[in-house]
C-alpha cells in the first residue's frame, strides 16, 4: 500500500527504519543490554538505504502515478511504511523468541505458519476486493513461481539466522538487500550510478560490518562471564579445596 501511495523509493527508505524498531523492542522485550553502538549502525543502515531510495526516486519517481497516489494524501503512506516497519521488527523478535524452542518451533514450522496466515489473508481480500488475476504469458508465470521460491529461501534463512545472531543485527544485515538489489539493476538494465548511491552503499557495508564485529565481541564477552561465573561456582561449591588446584595461575608463564 505505501509504494503505491507514497513510491518505492520512499517506501523502502521509511521500510528500513525497521533497525531502530529492533534495537527498541530488544531492549524492551528481550531485555538486551542498549547499546549506543547498535543504534549508531542502525541510523547508518537507515541513512544508506535512504539515500539509495531516494536516489531511485529521483530517478524514475514520475514513471508511474497510481490511482491511490492521487486519491490518498501522502502521510498515509508514511503511516503504512512505518507500520511495516515495526511489524517486521515485531515478527524478528517473536522468530528470536521462538527459536530458542528449536524442537517446538523449527524454521520449517514457522515458514508453513506464514504459508497459511499469507495464503489465508491474500485470499479473502482477493474474494473481497475482486482483484483476481492469473499470468498471461509464460514468463509471467515463471516470475511468479521464482518469486515464490525466492520468498521461502528469503524466510527460512531469516529464521536460520536468529537462532545464532540479535535481532538488531539481522535487522541491519536485511539491508544489504537494497544495495544487491541496485547491483542487479546495474548488470541486467544498465542502470547508472550516482554520488547519493555510491554513498549509501558505504553506509550500509559500514553498518553490517561494525554490527558483525559488535556481535563477535558481544559472544566473547558472554562467554568470559558465563567462564568466571564456572569458576565462582566451583570456588563456593568447594571451599575446603585449595584455589591454586582449580585456577591456573595466570603469571605462570612469566617466571
Amino acid at each position: 500500500m505505501a509504494i503505491f501511495i507514497i513510491g518505492p523509493g520512499n517506501a523502502v527508505a521509511l521500510f528500513f527504519t525497521m533497525p531502530v524498531f529492533s534495537v527498541f523492542l530488544s531492549v524492551v522485550i528481550l531485555g538486551d543490554r542498549f547499546r549506543v553502538s547498535d543504534i549508531v549502525f542502525a541510523v547508518c543502515s537507515c541513512g544508506g538505504v535512504a539515500l539509495i531510495s531516494l536516489s531511485l526516486e529521483e530517478s524514475h519517481g514520475d514513471d508511474i502515478q497510481s490511482d491511490l497516489q492521487r486519491l490518498l494524501p501522502p502521510y498515509i503512506g508514511v503511516i503504512f511504511a512505518i507500520a511495516s516497519a515495526a511489524s517486521l521488527a515485531s515478527s524478528i523478535i517473536a522468530a528470536k523468541i521462538l527459536s530458542s524452542q528449536y524442537e517446538t518451533a523449527h524454521p520449517l514450522i514457522n515458514v508453513m505458519s506464514h504459508t497459511v496466515q499469507y495464503l489465508l489473508v491474500s485470499f479473502s481480500l482477493c474474494a473481497a476486493l475482486g482483484h483476481w488475476a492469473q499470468p498471461d504469458t509464460v514468463e509471467s508465470a515463471l516470475l511468479l513461481v521464482g518469486n515464490g521460491f525466492t520468498m521461502f529461501g528469503g524466510i527460512i534463512t531469516l529464521y536460520m539466522a536468529l537462532m545464532s545472531l540479535n535481532p538488531t543485527t539481522v535487522s541491519i544485515l536485511l539491508a544489504l538487500e537494497v544495495p544487491l538489489a541496485v547491483v542487479g539493476q546495474i548488470l541486467l538494465f544498465g542502470f547508472e550510478l550516482s554520488w547519493l548511491i555510491v554513498s549509501g552503499f558505504f553506509l550500509i557495508m559500514t553498518s553490517a560490518i561494525g554490527v558483525l564485529l559488535s556481535e563477535g565481541q558481544r559472544e566473547r564477552g558472554g562467554d568470559d562471564e558465563l567462564h568466571n561465573e564456572e569458576i565462582h561456582n566451583e570456588i563456593t561449591s568447594h571451599p575446603e579445596k585449595d584455589v591454586e588446584e582449580r585456577i591456573p595461575i595466570l603469571d605462570h608463564g612469566d617466571q
